[in-house]
């Protein structure tokens, strides 16, 4: 069986508009309905899904990360994840004002228990470890001696900037 060339027209015409027909739909379902991929699905995390949005945006002027090993007792300490994001974590909000985002995302702030220190902020400063510590809740007190990795004590813990790398070691109490 042998199809015309207006059969052909008329079969690619409809092709297409039901192509276009589908597309519209799909990007309405996209991108202006409750479903779309930029909005958590029911019961997921919320703040994933915001963090991953909030280091896209274009007001961070700085994006440095630290460093930081703890230890207690010659043992290492696991430093939580979702310090500067989580409440409990989050003791400190003097600087919130500087952060990438009003109240989700402090300036400083840990995402895993790798000891990464995330440094993201709107404004270029320098941030310090006693800063940090804030943030998080822990009393500047609890820190016995800070070190850099060639074994340097450092004297004023808290006042020290936390640089772009730096590679510290917290011993706490």
């Amino acid at each position: 069986m042998t199809i015309s060339q207006k059969q052909l027209f008329t079969l690619a015409g409809v092709g297409l508009a039901a192509s276009g027909i589908v597309t519209i739909f799909l990007l309405y379902q996209t991108y202006w309905s409750e479903g779309s991929p930029n909005s958590p699905a029911p019961g997921q995390d919320q703040t994933s899904f915001q963090l991953e949005e909030i280091h896209a945006s274009p007001s961070l002027v700085m994006h440095i990360h630290a460093h930081l090993s703890l230890m207690r007792g010659g043992e290492a300490v696991v430093v939580p994840e979702e310090i500067g994001i989580t409440p409990e974590l989050w003791k400190d909000h003097s600087l919130d004002e500087y952060g990438p985002s009003s109240g989700l995302l402090a300036p400083m702030h840990t995402h895993d228990s790798s000891g990464t220190i995330h440094i993201e902020s709107t404004v270029d400063r320098e941030y310090t470890l006693g800063e940090f510590l804030r943030i998080w809740g822990m009393d500047p007190g609890d820190v016995v001696k800070v070190t850099d990795t060639e074994g340097n004590e450092i004297q004023d813990h808290e006042n020290l900037v936390l640089e772009r790398n730096a590679q510290l070691v917290v011993q706490i109490s």
